[in-house]
């Protein structure tokens, strides 16, 4: 018993970290806007033809989840969803 304490100890301390990690990052940053407000003359051709569940993503800073909603959107492979969300995420 005197063993495994430290392990059970260990693991909760370990995925409380992880949870506070994650709450953090997914809230938005103010220093990495990127959003339509920042730019609204060129927020009509960045996102012309871009569903909105994908727009929403890039705006929070989720290109993975964007290339996710992008290829179930459109039903390209992972290379040209990738690409495609890289370069609107440029633009």
């Amino acid at each position: 018993m005197d063993k495994i304490f430290p392990v059970i100890a260990g693991t909760l301390v370990g995925g409380v970290a992880v949870a506070v990690l994650r709450k953090l990052l997914a809230q938005k940053s103010p220093a990495r806007s990127n959003t339509l407000d920042s730019r609204p003359e060129k927020a009509d051709a960045r996102y012309a033809n871009v569903p909105a569940k994908v727009r929403q993503a890039i705006e929070r800073g989720q290109k993975i989840d964007a290339i996710r909603f992008y290829r179930e959107s459109t039903g390209v492979g992972l290379k040209e969803a990738k690409e495609y969300i890289e370069e609107t995420m440029r633009r």
